[in-house]
């Protein structure tokens, strides 16, 4: 998995918080082109190359299907199981008292930095000693800084014009549905802002009318790097006495995933779901995983003891 940065304006990065934003659209750069067919003198021979699609010298292709195809891996955005971290405005911030962070315009947000020494170090480098308030240009955003992290869950190239009106909503505009009832209504609405917006971004180097090409970029945020206010869980009976395949306790693994997340203590949360003595749970995991290794070490076709059948006592 490579990583790699991406820039978003304030109103794109709000989108993205609230969910709503899962599709990018990037210029190509250079576009593809058309070529015609050709004869080339190599040595004694004629090399003859039938009309197609170029991009650089890297790729040709005769047909647009094979062409777009090919081209994907040269994305500068990666391609699907690699990372996107992104550029915001932003800028170091020290609160009153004395907690230092960054602070990020786009939501008028703050995030204290880590207590280690080389975050320090960092901070105090970006900050320049002058604790200025000015806010920083999303370009000079270094990679500790970032708060959003994105996976790349597909790639493809496309015109601009080809973007339908679920793209549309997967870009973070908003479809009121209650102001018209005609979809194509609707569909022309969307799509009229949607072009305002990227002329607003791109009309000086490619405008809408222009149809270029575009990376269509699909991704979703990395849920382990959200923080939720609250966390909600249903009562399973026998959560406490469950395995994983590996023979770790179920609420063992569960705490540590929420320590790891910063979410709870292990051993307070551990107290607050099982309700009692934590080694009553350290007991039970033991028993359980001993009782599991003494069954799957009889096999499938032997059959269980009289002890296991009947009641102390017998019949």
């Amino acid at each position: 998995m490579r990583e790699r940065p991406i820039l978003f304006s304030g109103e794109m990065v709000r989108a993205i918080l609230a969910g709503k934003k899962t599709q990018t659209r990037r210029l190509v750069n250079p576009q593809p082109v058309r070529t015609l067919p050709n004869t080339k003198a190599v040595g004694r021979l004629d090399l003859h190359r039938p009309s197609g699609w170029k991009w650089r010298d890297r790729v040709f292709a005769v047909e647009w299907s094979d062409f777009a195809e090919s081209i994907k891996r040269y994305c500068p955005y990666g391609v699907a199981g690699d990372r996107l971290w992104v550029r915001e405005c932003w800028r170091p911030e020290e609160l009153t008292d004395g907690t230092d962070g960054i602070g990020f315009r786009a939501d008028n947000s703050f995030a204290p930095i880590a207590n280690t020494a080389e975050a320090a170090e960092r901070w105090v480098a970006a900050a320049k000693n002058d604790h200025s308030i000015r806010w920083r240009p999303s370009i000079h955003m270094p990679r500790w800084a970032s708060r959003i992290n994105l996976d790349v869950t597909g790639v493809r190239l496309e015109r601009l014009q080809d973007i339908t009106t679920e793209d549309i909503a997967a870009e973070g505009m908003p479809i009121d549905y209650s102001v018209v009832e005609l979809p194509y209504v609707l569909e022309h609405e969307q799509r009229e802002a949607f072009r305002e917006l990227w002329d607003g971004l791109n009309a000086k180097r490619c405008s809408w009318e222009s149809n270029p090409f575009v990376w269509a970029v699909s991704f979703r945020r990395v849920v382990c790097e959200i923080q939720p206010k609250a966390l909600a869980m249903e009562n399973v009976p026998g959560m406490l006495s469950m395995t994983t395949p590996e023979g770790a306790s179920v609420v063992d693994e569960l705490c540590a995933i929420l320590e790891r997340g910063d979410f709870a203590e292990f051993e307070a949360m551990r107290r607050l779901l099982t309700g009692g003595d934590v080694r009553s749970v350290r007991r039970g995991a033991t028993c359980t995983r001993k009782k599991r290794k003494k069954r799957d070490n009889r096999g499938h076709n032997e059959p269980a003891p009289q002890g296991d059948l009947f009641a102390k006592g017998g019949a």
